[in-house]
């Protein structure tokens, strides 16, 4: 035994933890920038309301959450550690492999079209795994949030009739740093069902007639890859939309100008919404002015009993 001795300074305690909990098998990847707070975390009816907030935020919010879908096939790709050996053998760690991994997910060329959005982004990533439990890390100040790694989503080519293997979209996703996947992970206990964490649809709003003054004519449709088939939101949301509390109007360079709405009602014959802007203030804009109309938030539509949608803006100008 050396006269000095650093042991009592290496490494840490390793007691263990009776039913300690590990990563399980990975459901559902969970793209996006929420942070949350010891309160958020505090219990688990608190994290699933704070979750599915976040998933309910609107595109360009930091803190929005993108849900994948549920995960079908899982392959380990980690990297191997890089070794080396001195002349007389002994082993070195030059450097730790990276945590990677393939997941196979089955959708139809529109939502891989949306996932392919994300290739080549590097984001915070959480994993929901087959025990309900949501993967992370803890942040220099206690937040829990996702882990950084680098998104590529393969398209999915015909299939060939003989192998599983071309029935699936393929998501890779490489972590950045294999001590922040391992030795900052944590994880927070829900009772969720994989069907709670959905993540939203485009609706595109467009024109569905000619305007008359400030009385607009205006529908909302999720766009389709199969040429004629979009999906009318209408036939849905008739009455729901037909609110005048749902939707908003702006103006300006950057949109920061309300343009008050007088009505919004259901219009079954040209299967949308007839939106009109307050006259008075309609009148005072100039010729050419351009005015965005879009629904409200999707927490708002979510309140109102309108699930699962983002709208995509229109943008019109006054002749």
């Amino acid at each position: 035994m050396p006269i000095l001795s650093l042991c009592g300074n290496v490494g840490a305690n390793t007691g263990p933890i009776s039913c300690d909990t590990r990563r399980a098998v990975p459901k559902v990847l969970m793209l996006g920038g929420a942070s949350y707070d010891s309160t958020d975390y505090a219990t688990q009816a608190a994290f699933q309301a704070a979750l599915l907030a976040s998933i309910n935020l609107a595109t360009g919010d930091a803190t929005k959450i993108f849900p994948f879908p549920e995960i079908q096939n899982v392959a380990n790709n980690t990297e191997a550690n890089t070794t080396g050996a001195t002349g007389l053998g002994f082993q070195f760690i030059l450097r730790e492999g990276k945590p990677a991994y393939t997941f196979g997910v089955i959708v139809g060329s529109n939502l891989e079209k949306q996932l392919r959005a994300f290739n080549n982004s590097i984001v915070p990533v959480f994993v929901f795994d087959s025990n309900g439990n949501v993967w992370g890390k803890l942040d220099a100040d206690g937040n829990f949030v996702g882990t950084q790694a680098l998104i590529f989503v393969a398209g999915k080519p015909f299939s060939d009739g003989n192998s599983v293997d071309t029935e699936y979209t393929n998501v890779h996703i490489s972590f950045l740093s294999a001590s922040e996947f391992f030795d900052d992970a944590a994880f927070v206990k829900t009772t969720f069902n994989i069907t709670n964490l959905e993540g939203l649809l485009d609706a595109t709003l467009y024109e569905t007639a000619a305007h008359a003054s400030n009385v607009y004519k205006i529908g909302a449709k999720v766009i389709n890859t199969q040429l004629g088939a979009d999906q009318n939101l209408y036939t849905k949301y008739a009455t729901e939309l037909g609110s005048a509390s749902l939707w908003e109007a702006h103006t300006g360079t950057t949109f920061s100008t309300t343009l008050a709405l007088t009505s919004v009602a259901g219009d079954s014959t040209n299967k949308g919404w007839t939106v009109t802007t307050d006259t008075t203030a309609y009148a005072a804009l100039a010729s050419g002015t351009q005015i965005r109309f879009r629904l409200k938030d999707p927490a708002t539509l979510l309140a109102a009993g309108v699930r699962g949608i983002e709208s995509i803006p229109i943008i019109v100008t006054k002749p």
